[in-house]
């Protein structure tokens, strides 16, 4: 099957069985997804670490995102394509909601983060054929999951820590907590960082290979995805 096919139904089946319209998630998924991409991406690279299973044992554990992390600056909160949201809508997002929002991200932002497929040597991004097809791979396989686990999220009749062991929490909730907090403040530093330099660079991705790692202690993935927020709220598209 088609990567950006499968990677469409998946988007489609979480947002149309656990995202409900006009709920604060539905117009937050999008950076709903990104935060937890920045609480649960560890600095540097950790083949053993599964993020899906630990969003899962956290939010069984009963961790849930602060929203007001999703707070602009003026302290108002606005969608993914830059409305204000509406002052009726109710401020919280459920563990479903949470898992359902990573799994768009899966296959919204990150599928394609190491760039085009080559047909042959590499990539500008210095991908192999082989290493974007695997990552691809991993993303719709992580995306499958975390829709699985949406389903046992809504689906349990009680609370079911038991069925899952804490040390799928790789971060727990307390770690959690300290991570977003070191996060926010490195996104902070990319966006203003962005808003002087991004026009000498050709790309976001030249820009993210610039300063990942040594401008701020965070991959090139993070640092691109924070990027691709920035120039969403610079165009008024978030």
């Amino acid at each position: 099957m088609n990567t950006d096919l499968y990677a469409q139904l998946i988007e489609g089946d979480l947002r149309e069985f656990f995202i409900e319209e006009n709920t604060f998630a539905e117009y937050v998924c999008y950076n709903l997804g990104n935060e937890l991409d920045a609480v649960l991406s560890p600095i540097g690279e950790d083949e053993d670490y599964l993020p899906v299973a630990s969003l899962l044992g956290m939010l069984l554990e009963g961790w849930v995102l602060d929203i007001e992390w999703l707070m602009a600056d003026d302290g108002k909160y606005y969608g993914d394509f830059g409305l204000e949201i509406p002052a009726g809508v109710p401020r919280s997002i459920s563990s479903v909601e949470h898992m359902a929002a990573y799994g768009v991200y899966l296959v919204t932002e990150n599928l394609h983060e190491r760039g085009p497929m080559p047909k042959r040597g590499l990539n500008n991004f210095g991908w192999s054929r082989e290493q974007v097809l695997m990552h691809e791979a991993e993303c719709l396989v992580k995306a499958s999951q975390a829709l699985g686990y949406a389903h046992f999220l809504a689906n349990r009749s009680a609370p079911q820590v038991e069925t899952v062991q804490s040390a799928m929490s790789a971060l727990g909730r307390k770690g959690a907590d300290a991570a977003h907090v070191e996060n926010r403040a490195l996104k902070k530093n990319v966006f203003e960082w962005c808003d002087k330099n991004m026009m000498q660079y050709n790309s976001m991705d030249d820009a993210a290979l610039a300063i990942a790692g040594k401008l701020v202690p965070v991959k090139f993935r993070t640092v691109r995805s924070w990027m691709s927020l920035w120039k969403k709220q610079s165009a008024g598209t978030l």
